[in-house]
């Protein structure tokens, strides 16, 4: 395929999905991360769209509005392969961050018969997922809850406070090496923030459709994961994560 041509897929793309994303163009045409940002910075220059963080948008700067994720989103898809590796990074006596949704719920289903730890959620159905669990210490971060039974206000983030938290897995609703951990509304930032500065190690879980963009709001730098699973074959980009500070990626 001629430059030009895959120009013009480029095009057709990011008027079909309304952004697109280095590793959409890493993905879709074979190419390399800098020829993918080199694609985007020519375009750019034409007059074709707006970059972004790890992308880019119509030239109208207007990103495209993220549909609400079902239980068949991207997150329970990739479950398996993304949460079975964080699995495997538990051990007996670890207090444990879980999130909520997808990939919390996966996890707490599937942690390992008798085997002794705490777990700490701002998630009504993960905790009661583990209530009738003897071997496992539930801490039930409160405050005002959710239409999902989640919480995340002002006095979820106080109680972190009090607490050590030996592994957090987390995840936002995008992640790339220029923008960081990102999320379309602001007001998850304080409590994801809290989360990760009362933890001794961050584990960042990100199925593919979640890598290489940028939401509209930046939590932190990518500096502040220790390790990042993905089922995404990030191919050169590893080395951009590598550079912004990741200490360990498990990936495809």
């Amino acid at each position: 395929m001629f430059i030009e041509e895959r120009h013009a897929a480029i095009l057709t793309m990011l008027e079909e999905n309304g952004s697109i994303t280095t590793h959409d163009i890493q993905r879709k045409f074979g190419v390399s991360y800098d020829s993918a940002k080199r694609d985007l910075r020519i375009l750019e220059e034409q007059g074709q769209l707006k970059r972004t963080h790890g992308g880019a948008i119509p030239k109208d700067g207007k990103f495209m509005v993220m549909p609400k994720r079902t239980h068949d989103s991207a997150a329970e898809e990739n479950a398996p392969y993304v949460c079975t590796r964080a699995l495997d990074l538990i051990s007996e006596g670890d207090t444990v961050y879980l999130p909520s949704g997808e990939l919390g719920a996966y996890i707490a289903k599937n942690l390992p018969d008798k085997c002794r730890l705490s777990v700490v959620t701002n998630s009504i159905p993960v905790a009661e997922s583990l209530r009738r669990r003897g071997d496992v210490n539930i801490i039930m971060l409160g405050g005002a809850a959710d239409s999902d039974g989640v919480c995340t206000d002002f006095f979820a983030v106080e109680m972190l406070k009090r607490l050590r938290i030996s592994k957090a897995f987390i995840t936002s609703d995008m992640i790339s090496p220029e923008f960081g951990i990102s999320f379309e509304s602001a007001s998850k930032i304080p409590f994801l923030s809290a989360i990760i500065e009362h933890s001794a190690s961050v584990v960042g879980m990100y199925p593919q459709k979640k890598v290489g963009g940028c939401a509209a709001f930046s939590v932190c730098p990518v500096s502040k994961l220790d390790v990042l699973i993905t089922d995404a074959v990030l191919g050169e980009a590893i080395a951009e994560y590598k550079k912004q500070g990741v200490k360990r990626i498990i990936c495809l």
